[in-house]
């Protein structure tokens, strides 16, 4: 059963190559709230989040749906399919997984408080993530 491992807000996440030809994600200043300075405003920084324990062998459907502190739904990816990773075979079933870098560009915030992250695999709920937002300094 998918389960989440890690969620982090950040100002950038994004996919590098190493000195090994490898794919590595960056995560670029860690966030631990949102500080827009301008609310009401849009905001625009990533999220980077781990899932593991889903099947080597099928396909998933990953959703990521933002909600604001009224629980009205402000931002959706739709559905992100990850191909299935035969290639992880020397890996325990209940560790297979990945991150995910995902860039949130113009949120609108029409207020501070509590908003949440909702993470999804294949139409069920594996996480829900508070996001606290607070008005910035200048």
């Amino acid at each position: 059963m998918p389960r989440l491992t890690t969620f982090n807000l950040c100002e950038l996440a994004q996919n590098m190559p190493d000195n090994e030809g490898s794919i590595k994600l960056h995560i670029v200043s860690p966030l631990d709230f949102l500080a827009p300075k301008y609310i009401p405003g849009v905001f625009t920084f990533s999220i980077s989040f781990g899932i593991i324990g889903v099947d080597k062998n099928e396909e998933c459907n990953v959703e990521v749906k933002i909600f604001d502190p009224d629980k009205n739904e402000i931002f959706t990816t739709g559905g992100m399919l990850i191909p299935a990773m035969p290639q992880q075979k020397f890996i325990p079933d209940e560790y297979v997984g990945f991150h995910i870098g995902l860039d949130i560009k113009n949120l609108e915030i029409k207020a501070p408080g509590s908003y949440e992250a909702q993470i999804r695999v294949n139409d069920e709920v594996i996480g829900n993530e508070r996001i606290a937002v607070i008005q910035g300094g200048e």
